[in-house]
This record gives structure tokens, sequence and C-alpha cells, in this order.
């Protein structure tokens, strides 16, 4: 792990500190049996704003290899890249999808280049944007997909903030990194996602910015994402929440509920370690992930176990941290719900249902 000294996008050396998420250990290391004897590595989780060009970013590196996308997400990606080639007319249509850096290795004249939550997880921001231009035909786009800040902020979505997404993009983040490396964003447009709502831009070495782009960074300005005390605003909400999620278990506690939580997913791990849901507080965790069952939490050490295990353990209260979920999960629950057992939903603010 490495502290960040200047802006990954633009190099600025003055970088304000905005938001504090304390040292926990990476959100996606679930342990085995073996490594509850063991200590667990933790690290710094603080996220800092350029005054430059507005990226924020965590304040440390601790980038570390990430697995490809699945092969239905590869999909989608080559789909939608071919149908973009396509609507433009490109005349030979060679599409590529990316999802790790690598990826980008030895491509040369490609038409449409997709990639998959690629730069919020990379320390070489300019790099892996210099390898999309070197990857591209002259009339070539650059599809980018990625968790959007404003979104972040506005469900108070602390969950999603961990040490794997190294950089948190507003448009305006983005519009300077591309326009830095030769690009200019063309379009752009808001998907409803997991993480509160993602956007798809498509950049272009030569054009210019479309309506849709010009309308974005105007709703950005408005908002204030430019600005540190946008930033800072957001923190204090962040600590609101902390406080009120706390409270909310010590009531519990004191009534002798038996809690779970729904979801291993980094969200869950991020958010039960930044509160400290340990397992006084918090009993287990379940996830239909067969891969996860048998595992156990990261910081807050909890067992991993199957949906079922409401039922079986009598849970009487369940943090919902697959929270985008909702309507589905609690269909899925309804067997445990009808006994009387509620689903707490912790973002933006303590819901029970």
């Amino acid at each position: 792990m490495t502290t960040t000294k200047s802006c990954r996008s633009c190099g600025g050396a003055e970088l304000v500190p905005v938001l504090s998420l304390g040292e926990t250990p990476l959100a996606s290391a679930l342990l085995s049996e073996a490594d509850l004897a063991k200590p667990e590595a933790k690290f710094p989780l603080n996220l800092v704003f350029c005054p430059s060009c507005t990226l924020v970013q965590t304040a440390e590196d601790t980038e570390h290899p990430r697995s490809a996308a699945s092969a239905d997400t590869l999909k989608e990606a080559e789909a939608l890249a071919t149908k973009l080639a396509k609507d433009r007319k490109l005349k030979t249509a060679v599409v590529a999808v990316a999802s790790v850096a690598k990826d980008l290795a030895d491509k040369k004249d490609i038409d449409v280049l997709h990639t998959t939550d690629l730069l919020t997880r990379v320390a070489d921001l300019n790099g892996v944007v210099a390898g999309f231009a070197a990857a591209l035909k002259d009339e070539g786009v650059v599809v980018v997909e990625c968790p959007w800040l404003k979104d972040v902020v506005d469900h108070c979505a602390l969950d999603t903030l961990n040490h794997e997404h190294l950089s948190s993009f507003s448009l305006h983040a983005l519009d300077a990194l591309f326009t830095k490396n030769g690009f200019v964003v063309q379009e752009v447009e808001k998907l409803p996602g997991v993480q509160g709502g993602s956007i798809r831009v498509v950049a272009v070495k030569k054009g210019k910015k479309s309506k849709s782009v010009t309308a974005m960074l105007a709703e950005e300005k408005k908002a204030g994402l430019d600005t540190k005390a946008y930033y800072e605003a957001f923190a204090t909400r962040v600590a609101a929440l902390k406080a009120e999620l706390v409270a909310t278990l010590e009531v519990l506690s004191e009534q002798g509920a038996r809690v779970a939580a729904y979801g291993a997913v980094n969200m869950g791990a991020t958010l039960a370690n930044f509160v400290g849901m340990n397992t006084g507080l918090l009993a287990f965790f379940v996830d239909t992930s067969k891969d996860k069952q048998g595992r156990y939490m990261p910081g807050t050490r909890q067992p991993i176990l199957p949906p079922s295990a409401l039922v079986d353990k009598q849970a009487d209260f369940c943090f919902l941290f697959s929270w985008s979920s909702e309507a589905e999960i609690l269909e899925q629950e309804k067997a445990w719900r009808d006994r009387g057992g509620q689903f707490i939903v912790p973002i933006p603010n303590v819901r029970f249902v």
C-alpha cells in the first residue's frame, strides 16, 4: 500500500481529505475457517478530492489483481459494442471488450472498445486511457460504464466505497481525464444499476459534445460536484447515518433480538466494518452464492450461511445489504417475513420493512 501524493488523473498536488471510513480489510477478502486464527491485514479507507480536475479518489493505493468480468457480462458488452458500431455505420465493425487492464494489450485497429467498470479500479488512469487511444482507429469510439458519483452521494451509499474502487467518477472528472488524453466525451446516458445508478459514456478522438453531455455537466455543476463543500456535506450525512445504525443496533441488542444480514457483498463488508457490526451485534450473514457459504466475512467475521438460515436460526431482524434488490429479496424471503421477520434497509436511512 502506498499513499497517493498527487491526483491519479491530472497530477495535481492539492488533494483535500473529504471522508474517512477508518481502517478495514479488503471487502472481497472472505475468510476460511482456518483464517479465523490469523490476524487480518487492514488498510485505511480515506477519500480525497482534487480541486483541479474534481476526481474523488482513495488516499492510498491498494490495487490488487481483479478477475475478468463474467461471461454473461462480456457477452452483453460485446453485443452493445457491435450495435454501437452498426449505428455509427463503421465500416468493419471490429469490436473488443476490456474488463481488466491487460485486456488492452496488443489490441489494434478497433472500431468500438467497451470497458466494464475498469477505470474505477486502476491506479494508472492516464496509462489506461492512452491504451484506449492506441487500440482504436482514428474514427473509433470507447464506451465506459461506471458508478455515477452523484448517485452514490444522493443515496448516501457509502457502502459502495471500498479499496477496490480507487476512483469515484463524476462526469466532470471523466471529461477532464479524457480531454487530457486527446478524447472528446461525446455522449452520456444514465443507467439504473446495483450501486444506485451508473453512467455510460461514449468518447471519440474527433467530435464534439452532445446535448446529453452538456446537460449532465450543468446538472453536476448546479449540485456542486466540482466543489469540496459538496463532499464535506456528504461526510456529514455519512456520520449521521453511522450514528443512526449504531443506535438501531444498540436498541435491538437491548431487546435481545437475533440479528442477521443479507448479502455477503463488498458493500455489506464495507458498511459492517465502518459501523462496527461485530458478532455480538450481528450473528450471521446469508447469501445465495454457494461459493460464499461456509466462509466468513472479513473484519467482522460472521459465518456466511444459506438464506434458509433466517428461518432455521430464527432471526428476528436482517440488515439488507443487497439493498438494490429489495423487492426481489422481500418476495424470496416471504416465508421468513410471514413468521414475523423484518428486514432493515440501511441506505440512505434506516428503514424497517
